[in-house]
């Protein structure tokens, strides 16, 4: 026979484990993880190497295409500028599709960064820069900002090394 005083405590006791198994911790907040630094190159004699800031475009250094091509618009109605449809463009994004002699000299067919397609002839102006020349298998560019000049190969990123045989 069952004793109904034993049978009472244990439902309580019972009861009272299951609303402590039932109860939940609070949830722990995930970890933020710190991104892991870049490591700069090391050089053959042991020294670091200098990461180099090649004319790549930083990123809020120039204003949004949209925005460029706006103030380009606004410079030709008011005619402060010649119309030159490479204007608003800037020079890295820019992929040669094509180059072709022209008389004297080679004009380039490029795909600027929304798709549009240009001719470009040596003089013409880009929003960072100018078409110093344009040769059978690349363009050079002279930066406006740190008179430097870029070369950009045919089918290459503008950061690509010479070929070694």
């Amino acid at each position: 026979m069952s004793n109904p005083l034993f049978s009472g405590v244990l439902a309580v006791f019972l009861l009272t484990g299951l609303a402590v198994a039932q109860e939940t911790a609070p949830a722990k907040k995930p970890v933020a993880r710190k991104p892991k630094a870049k490591k700069t190159p090391v050089t053959a004699d042991g020294g670091q190497e200098k990461e180099k800031a090649a004319d790549k475009p930083v990123k809020g250094k120039y204003p949004p295409l949209e925005a460029r091509v706006a103030a380009y618009n606004e410079q030709v109605e008011q005619k402060k500028i010649p119309r030159e449809p490479s204007r608003p463009y800037l020079i890295e994004p820019i992929e040669i599709t094509g180059i072709s002699e022209a008389g004297e000299g080679y004009n380039a067919f490029v795909k600027a960064e929304d798709g549009t397609t240009l001719i470009l002839r040596p003089g013409m102006h880009l929003y960072n820069g100018v078409v110093e020349k344009i040769e059978a298998d690349r363009i050079v560019f002279r930066m406006t900002a740190t008179k430097k000049t870029v070369e950009k190969k045919y089918g290459r990123s503008i950061d690509a090394q010479p070929e070694t045989p």
